[in-house]
């Protein structure tokens, strides 16, 4: 449990919460979903990150709705308004897993084992994105850039702030001292004049944030043509922005991952690597009635029926006489339930030799095979051009049966013998 700053605030292990099987103690699950229920409703959480690795994490979504709802039921007022809107949420381990392993987390979390690591970095990630991504944006001491601009040697120190490094660094500077030249243009030209006081530049960007009507009425087009900086385009908007409203927020709000985002973070898998047509292994896992069902080695559920599996399913009695537990079987996808996780197979001969899904698929931009082939034709048959264009020299031999030919008059002349 985090608070709004992203502090740990309390930690709490359950490790029997999913498991289904009948091997597990009852009293201990029940257990855990009690411990689990005390534990929201003391702490009254606004969102609850759950990491999206395997399938496991749909039936652990699950579960916990279950503690919420009971929990709504059977003390409402113990729910405050904070949870009205309470939302469960994946989020990709790839960052958190990175972050679990590297040495911040042992001198920020102190004692605490990976786990908890990996889901604090979970929870900061939906807090503040930003924040886990870059370290500190600035040191204690800071830097005076409105000086250093005036003075290009105490840009130097720029370097050491925190999550900068020499190339964002000069990167930086670079970009300041544009922001300072379009004030000061936008600042002599409101004055009528051109201010060469020393500190015009700093005097020149407190001008223009506290009329900002002056940015907003810049044909900047006009400007970047006039300085020859069209290449600069997008810079110079982003630091007219800036300048305009430099405190706001630019980030968008927060948006959970879709129902295709969900599925493909789940099954570890992309639109490119797992969709219909795409050829597949499956393991049968039983086999009941007109239907197999089957698990692929992304850990998603398949289903063969019985008209899919082989031409001539009519004369198939039991589908069960042809498939067996444990059997593995080179598929083709028909359909993706991306809602149940459910994938749809088939494995007939005619549909494994039809490509009508091909066209489907995504393909590489940059490479096109028609295109290719006509390109390696065309250079062969130009090298054949010139290969028949050559001038051979011709070798003085003296003698009556030495004679110089082409190869296809060679093939020719020898026929005729």
């Amino acid at each position: 449990m985090l608070d709004s700053s992203g502090e740990v605030l309390d930690v709490l292990y359950t490790a029997f919460l999913t498991l289904r099987s009948q091997n597990v103690n009852d009293q201990q699950r029940k257990k855990n979903d009690q411990r689990l229920l005390k534990f929201m409703t003391d702490h009254q959480p606004h969102a609850v990150v759950l990491g999206a690795v395997n399938l496991s994490c749909t039936r652990l979504k699950d579960d916990i709705y279950e503690i919420i709802f009971k929990m709504v039921e059977e003390n409402p007022r113990d729910v405050g308004h904070e949870m009205d809107k309470l939302s469960i949420v994946y989020g990709d381990e790839s960052l958190p897993r990175f972050y679990e392993n590297c040495r911040i987390s042992s001198d920020q979390l102190p004692g605490q084992s990976g786990i908890v690591k990996r889901a604090v970095a979970l929870g900061r990630f939906l807090q503040n994105p930003s924040a886990m991504v870059l370290v500190d944006v600035t040191n204690q001491v800071g830097l005076d850039v409105n000086l250093a601009a005036s003075h290009e040697w105490l840009f130097a120190p720029l370097q050491f702030i925190s999550g900068l490094g020499p190339r964002k660094a000069a990167l930086l500077q670079r970009i300041y001292l544009l922001a300072q030249e379009l004030a000061k243009d936008v600042y002599d030209k409101d004055f009528e004049g051109d201010n060469n006081e020393e500190d015009a530049f700093e005097m020149a960007i407190e001008h223009v944030r506290d009329r900002p009507s002056l940015l907003k009425s810049l044909r900047l087009d006009n400007y970047l043509q006039s300085k020859d900086r069209k290449s600069k385009g997008e810079t110079f908007y982003d630091i007219r922005r800036e300048l305009i409203q430099g405190f706001q927020d630019w980030r968008k709000q927060y948006k959970g991952p879709s129902q295709d985002e969900e599925f493909f973070m789940i099954s570890g898998k992309t639109d490119g690597t797992l969709v219909e047509g795409r050829i597949v292994q499956a393991t049968i896992h039983r086999v009941r009635g007109g239907r197999a069902i089957c698990v692929l080695e992304s850990g998603l559920t398949g289903m063969i029926m019985k008209e899919d599996y082989a031409d001539d399913w009519r004369n198939i009695i039991e589908l069960s006489d042809r498939l067996h537990e444990g059997d593995i079987l080179t598929c083709k996808i028909k359909s993706i339930k991306k809602n149940r996780y459910q994938v749809f197979l088939v494995c007939k001969d005619s549909e494994m030799r039809n490509n009508r899904y091909q066209h489907i698929q995504n393909l590489d931009p940059y490479y096109h095979e028609e295109q290719s082939s006509l390109q390696c034709e065309q250079e062969k048959a130009r090298k054949e051009k010139e290969l028949a264009k050559k001038h051979f020299e011709l070798r003085r031999i003296a003698h009556s049966c030495f004679k110089i030919l082409l190869l296809t008059k060679l093939w020719r002349y020898v026929a005729s013998k």
